[in-house]
């Protein structure tokens, strides 16, 4: 995130263990950052428009997702 960022709803399932919330930069690109409380590990899908992205968060793991347009 960065200076001047303004935090935007993000919507998602409810997920024991994880926390996430998302902000959109002054340049338009968006963070998400999520942290995983959880013993394992963690497949995240992300849908903003028409585009999907996937990861994966470690245990324990906290982690900043920067999506920007193409």
């Amino acid at each position: 995130m960065r200076p001047n960022a303004q935090r935007i709803g993000l919507k998602g399932e409810e997920v024991k263990g994880l926390i996430y919330t998302a902000a959109k930069n002054t340049d338009g690109s968006i963070a998400v950052v999520v942290y995983n409380n959880n013993e394992a590990v963690y497949d995240l899908s992300i849908v903003l428009g028409n585009e999907t992205y996937t990861t994966q968060i470690a245990p324990k793991a906290i982690q900043t997702i920067h999506l920007r347009s193409k």
